[in-house]
């Protein structure tokens, strides 16, 4: 592979592992059937529309032609996506897999902004009222308005194998949220759980490693740790060719998370998607 390749190879993946790791406290997809995002998201979270966090100041800018990658932060209270498509911020805004949308417009998946925005409260957000946040952002600014619908798609399930192995409970005594995190190790590559429950693993798999909505049903409850290490094939991250590593020794994805009593399979289920009735682009400023 030549090294300009294998370069973006390796930036592919760091920005899906970043925006990955943002979105693993997006544990299940329960947006309303509404036209309106962000009462709906109100309405989910038990806030009244009134308590709903929103930007005191918000800009929206094209993306530079030559950018590559893509980057969100949310730091000293200021929130920045870059690079970003609409169809992008809506799956990030409502974690959810992109595959999940349907009635899109060519522009909306084509054209990359970036945003920045100051909450308009100087208390401490958590990852949950920035996506409420950007959900209103995106049906003020875009005039984003869907409804959402059951649907049978291509999905990847993970379920609970009847085995002596099984993932490890954490100690309940453990301190706040949980942690997932992806690393290069000498055997191959790491994802490491700590505290951490079943839908946050599901949803980190959506969003970094496999091409297809994850469906978490293992039955399992609970907070565990684990730690899964395997080698990349053409079945995850998109099919990328992975520059190996010489010392790379570790098995599959698939035969290395049964050795945590886990199983991921591909088939098709019904599971919510969101239907967009309109969207505009949105004058940037």
């Amino acid at each position: 592979m030549h090294r300009k390749s294998q370069r973006n190879v390796h930036d592919s993946i760091a920005c899906k592992l970043l925006v990955a790791f943002i979105c693993m406290s997006v544990n299940t997809f329960a947006v309303p059937a509404s036209a309106s995002s962000h009462t709906a998201a109100a309405s989910e979270t038990g806030q009244t529309i009134s308590s709903v966090p929103e930007f005191a100041v918000a800009t929206v800018k094209l993306s530079a032609p030559d950018m590559q990658g893509q980057g969100i932060s949310m730091k000293e209270g200021r929130f920045a996506a870059t690079n970003f498509t609409v169809k992008d911020l809506i799956a990030f805004a409502y974690g959810i897999h992109a595959s999940q949308l349907q009635n899109l417009p060519k522009w909306a998946n084509v054209i990359k902004f970036d945003i920045q925005g100051v909450p308009d409260s100087e208390t401490r957000l958590d990852l949950s009222s920035y996506k409420l946040m950007l959900q209103k952002l995106l049906a003020t600014r875009w005039n984003l308005r869907f409804h959402t619908k059951l649907d049978e798609i291509p999905v990847f399930e993970l379920t609970a194998l009847k085995t002596e192995k099984k993932l490890q409970k954490s100690d309940p005594m453990t301190p706040g949220p949980g942690l997932l995190n992806m690393r290069l190790i000498e055997a191959g590559m790491e994802i490491v759980g700590r505290n951490a429950n079943i839908d946050e693993f599901a949803s980190t798999l959506q969003s970094a490693v496999f091409d297809k909505p994850v469906v978490n049903s293992t039955g399992l409850v609970g907070r565990f740790d684990f730690n899964i290490v395997f080698t990349p094939d053409e079945r995850v991250f998109g099919g990328a060719p992975i520059p190996h590593r010489e010392s790379w020794d570790a098995p599959s994805f698939f035969t290395a998370i049964a050795q945590v009593g886990l199983k991921i399979t591909s088939t098709r289920k019904q599971i919510n998607t969101i239907v967009v009735d309109s969207v505009e682009q949105p004058s940037p400023n």
